[in-house]
C-alpha cells in the first residue's frame, strides 16, 4: 500500500515474471480530481521521466509567475481592474495544473482534505470567472454584440456563486465536477465569438489571439473528454494543455499591452489637440504674436509668481499713420505693414520680453526683470528709433512711427 505519496506515487517493487501473460491489479483512490496514469518503468528511465517532468513544470511556473507579477505591478494604473483579473486568472490556472498533476497537494494543502477533494474545480471555475471579468473589461463588445456581452455577465457571476457553494460544501462532488467541464466549454465558445466580433470590427491585430484561443479551446475540449472517460489518457494532451494555457496567457497580456499604447496614443493626441486649440485661441492670425487673452494670462502668470527685487515695465503703442496707409493702400498693404511692424519690435527687444498685438494697430510689451526705469526707457527709444526708418513695400516707401 501506497500511503501520501501525493504527487508521482512511485514505488519501487521487485518484480520478475516468467513467460506468459501477467495481470498486476491495482486500486487507487483519490479525494480529488487527480490524473494517476499506470507506468511501469525501469528506476532509471523513471528518474529521468520525473526530472523532465520537474524541468517542464518549473518552466511553466517562472512564466506564470512572470506574468502574475507584471500584472499585479500595474494594478494601480488606470486600468487596474484588467489587471487585477488577469493576475486572479493567471494564478487560478497555474494552480490547476499543478493539482492536477497532485504538486498541489503535495505542497500547498496537503494537510487540508477538504481542499485537496475541491481544488481542481474551485480553481478551474476561478479561473474562467477571473478570465471571463478580464475578457468583458478587454473586449468592449457592449454595442456590437449585446447578447455575448449578457452572457458573459451572467456565466462570470455564476462561476463565482458555485465556487462559494463548493467552499460551503453544498455541492457534491460529482456535481461539482461536471459544472465545471460544462461551464469550461460554454465558456471557451462565448469568448471565441467575442474574439471573433472584435476582430471584424475593431483590429486585426487580435487575429494572433484568436488562433492562441483556438488552441487552447481544442486542448481544454480534449482535456475534458479525458475527464469524462470519452478518450484514453495520454501524457500529450496535459503537455499540449499546459502549452495552450501558456500562449492563451501572453496573448492577453499582449491584448493589455495593445490597449496600453492605444490609450497613450489617444492621451497624446488628445494633449497634442488642447495645445493646438490654446494656440490657436490665443495667437493673432495676422502677425503671430500672442493676443490679448494670451496677455491676461500672462500677467495673471506674473501675480502668483514669487516676489523678487525684479521689477516689470508695460509699453503700451500704437502705429502713426497707419490709418493713412490703409485709406490709401487698402487693408492687404496694411497688414503686410502690420507683419513688418512686427518683426521690428521684436529685433528690438530681449528674448525674455513679452509682445502680443491688442488689435488693430495697438501693441503692448511687457519689459520683465529690470531693476530700475532706465532699462524700459532705453528699450523705449530704441524702438522709437527703429520706426523713424519708412518701411518699403514695392518701391513704396511709407512712414509709420510709433
Amino acid at each position: 500500500t501506497i500511503k501520501n505519496r501525493p504527487q508521482s506515487h512511485n514505488l519501487d517493487v521487485p518484480l520478475s515474471f516468467g513467460r506468459g501473460k501477467h495481470e498486476i491489479l491495482i486500486r487507487v483512490t483519490s479525494e480529488g480530481s487527480l490524473l494517476v496514469p499506470m507506468k511501469l518503468t525501469e528506476s532509471n528511465r523513471d528518474f529521468q521521466d520525473r526530472s523532465r517532468n520537474s524541468l517542464i513544470q518549473g518552466a511553466y511556473l517562472g512564466v506564470m509567475l512572470g506574468l502574475i507579477i507584471y500584472a499585479l505591478g500595474h494594478i494601480g494604473t488606470a486600468r487596474k481592474y484588467k489587471y487585477f483579473s488577469y493576475a486572479g486568472a493567471a494564478l487560478s490556472m497555474a494552480l490547476f495544473t499543478f493539482t492536477l498533476q497532485g504538486m498541489s497537494n503535495e505542497y500547498f494543502w496537503n494537510s487540508v482534505p477538504f481542499l485537496a477533494q475541491h481544488a481542481a474545480h474551485v480553481l478551474i471555475l476561478s479561473y474562467l470567472g477571473f478570465s471571463l471579468c478580464f475578457v468583458k473589461s478587454a473586449l468592449n463588445v457592449k454595442e456590437s454584440a449585446p447578447f455575448l456581452f449578457k452572457t458573459v455577465y451572467y456565466i462570470r457571476n455564476a462561476a463565482f456563486i458555485i465556487v462559494l457553494l463548493i467552499l460551503l460544501d453544498l455541492i457534491p462532488f460529482r456535481a461539482a465536477h461536471l459544472l465545471a467541464i460544462g461551464f469550461s466549454v460554454f465558456s471557451l465558445i462565448i469568448v471565441l465569438g467575442m474574439l471573433w466580433v472584435s476582430i471584424n470590427e475593431n483590429s486585426k491585430k487580435l487575429w494572433f489571439i484568436f488562433g492562441g484561443w483556438v488552441f487552447y479551446t481544442i486542448t481544454s475540449f480534449m482535456l475534458s473528454a479525458m475527464f469524462l472517460g470519452l478518450v484514453r489518457y495520454s501524457p500529450n494532451i496535459f503537455d499540449y494543455f499546459q502549452l495552450a494555457s501558456l500562449i492563451e496567457r501572453l496573448s492577453w497580456i499582449l491584448v493589455l499591452i495593445i490597449i496600453s499604447r492605444e490609450k497613450y496614443k489617444e492621451a497624446s493626441q488628445f494633449k497634442t489637440e488642447k495645445v493646438k486649440l490654446k494656440n490657436l485661441a490665443e495667437t493673432d492670425t495676422l502677425t503671430g504674436l500672442p493676443n490679448r487673452r494670451a496677455l491676461m494670462n500672462y500677467m495673471e502668470h506674473l501675480a502668483f509668481k514669487p516676489t523678487t527685487r525684479s521689477m516689470c515695465a508695460v509699453l503700451m503703442m500704437d502705429l502713426d499713420n497707419f490709418k493713412l496707409v490703409n485709406d490709401e493702400y487698402g487693408h492687404k498693404v496694411g497688414d503686410i505693414i502690420l507683419k513688418m511692424a512686427t518683426n521690428r519690435l521684436i529685433q528690438n527687444i530681449r528674448s525674455k520680453d513679452f509682445i502680443c498685438r491688442m488689435g488693430g494697430d495697438e501693441f503692448v510689451i511687457l519689459i520683465n526683470d529690470i531693476q530700475d526705469s532706465d532699462t524700459a526707457r532705453e528699450i523705449s527709444e530704441k524702438l522709437i528709433a527703429a520706426f523713424s526708418e519708412p518701411f518699403v513695400h514695392l518701391e513704396n516707401k511709407l512712414n509709420v512711427g510709433l
